[in-house]
């Protein structure tokens, strides 16, 4: 479920806005709950619309205030040394190096 699309989600009242695990062929555990997309598919807690956007923000905001402003003192928010937002949601933090572009020849 993504609730960080405020026109999309089940509370703004829009045309065939809903919380999409019920399309999805992952079913869920039970109502209000979800499973995690890791190799557990633990059975955990569904965040709702207010505190995905508050977890989605604080970890967008901090990528874009590292990586365009230079900013490190999220560094370790951003490497999951700290969870600043362990009360509202368990945040899996991971990272991967980006694959080199091919190299073209040029003539």
């Amino acid at each position: 479920m993504s609730h960080f699309n405020t026109q999309w989600s089940p509370s703004s009242g829009q045309f065939l806005a809903n919380d999409d695990i019920d399309f999805s062929e992952q079913k869920r555990p039970g109502p209000g709950g979800c499973y995690t997309t890791d190799s557990e598919q633990r059975d955990e807690k569904q965040l709702g619309e207010s505190a995905q956007r508050r977890v989605g923000a604080a970890y967008i905001s901090a990528f874009y205030r590292r990586y365009l402003s230079g900013e490190t003192r999220f560094d370790p928010m951003l490497t999951g040394k700290q969870h600043p937002l362990s009360h509202v949601a368990r945040v899996d933090v991971g990272s991967a190096q980006p694959k080199p572009l091919p190299q073209e020849s040029v003539e």
